[in-house]
């Protein structure tokens, strides 16, 4: 068997389209939610814990869809526009929730994480090295992001009012080096198979990928770990970085990715931005009326 012969085969097994990957994506993210309330009202924390393992998918499956979305869209323009509106309608709602209902999700806003990464991989797509240069500033916002939450994490430090939840990206440091990660593991494939057919820069890339998010997660773990035992005095964590190493086996998905777009039906393509804040409403209605509060 040549090394063609390998790759082709290779490419035969994956399976998943872009389309298949931002279902699965949604999907666990609705999951991960729904695990958030059921712990909020506190229903059934074994329930709540097992859906918020696999709500760790839905994170690495959005970024590497942004870089996708970001070297293969016709428009920039365009598709940041959408992802605007929507991160608009986002802040919002959190807005009211916290300063009307009184209700404070204590999280960041996960579009402007999206559009910051989108934002990064376009500035190191250009060919100018100044517009290189400005892929500093989304990574700079998300350390200022990163540093918040971990300065607030220490009970005697209090909350920094000047710079709300809704204004931060929700996982900070962690979004933004994962998106990085995936679009230089990609640009290596695409190096190493320079010479080779279309499958096997591919495979490399999906591989080259996946082994990212793994490496990316080990470094949240230990970063998280270090401030939560206070390695750096003044700041910790309160996030869950076991739970968050879930994260890593949404790489099998990413393995299987086959580079095409599949279905992409106009309705979906505005629809999937659409479904965040919906489903969120939708939620948090549900649990309301249910439990009243």
């Amino acid at each position: 068997m040549t090394k063609n012969d390998f790759f082709e085969k290779c490419l035969k097994v994956a399976i998943l389209s872009s389309f298949a990957l931002k279902l699965i994506a949604i999907v666990t993210m609705t999951l991960d939610h729904l695990g958030l309330l059921i712990y909020d009202y506190a229903v059934n924390d074994t329930l709540s814990e097992n859906l918020r393992n696999v709500g760790r998918f839905a994170l690495p499956l959005f970024c590497f869809m942004i870089v996708e979305g970001v070297i293969h869209t016709r428009s920039f323009s365009k598709y940041i526009l959408r992802m605007g509106v929507i991160a608009t309608a986002v802040l919002a709602a959190q807005i009211f929730m916290e300063y009307v209902m009184g209700y404070s999700l204590r999280q960041g806003n996960i579009f402007l994480d999206l559009i910051l990464c989108a934002l990064m991989i376009k500035c190191l797509m250009s060919d100018k090295w100044f517009i290189k240069l400005l892929a500093i500033l989304p990574i700079a916002f998300s350390v200022l992001s990163y540093w918040m939450f971990s300065y607030e994490a220490v009970p005697q430090n209090g909350h920094i009012d000047a710079f709300p939840y809704f204004l931060r990206m929700q996982y900070s440091l962690y979004s933004c080096i994962m998106a990085l990660g995936y679009y230089l593991c990609g640009r290596l494939g695409s190096i190493i198979a320079k010479n080779s057919g279309e499958a096997e820069e591919r495979i490399l890339k999906n591989l080259f990928c996946a082994m990212s998010l793994v490496i990316v997660t080990l470094i949240n773990y230990f970063l998280e770990f270090s401030l939560d035992n206070g390695v750096i005095a003044g700041l910790s964590t309160d996030s869950d970085y076991n739970q968050q190493n879930y994260a890593m086996i949404s790489g099998v998905f990413i393995l299987l990715y086959s580079g095409k777009r599949g279905y992409n039906a106009k309705w979906f393509k505005y629809g999937q931005y659409l479904y965040y804040p919906l489903h969120i409403l939708a939620l948090f209605g549900i649990f309301t009326i249910i439990f009243g509060y």
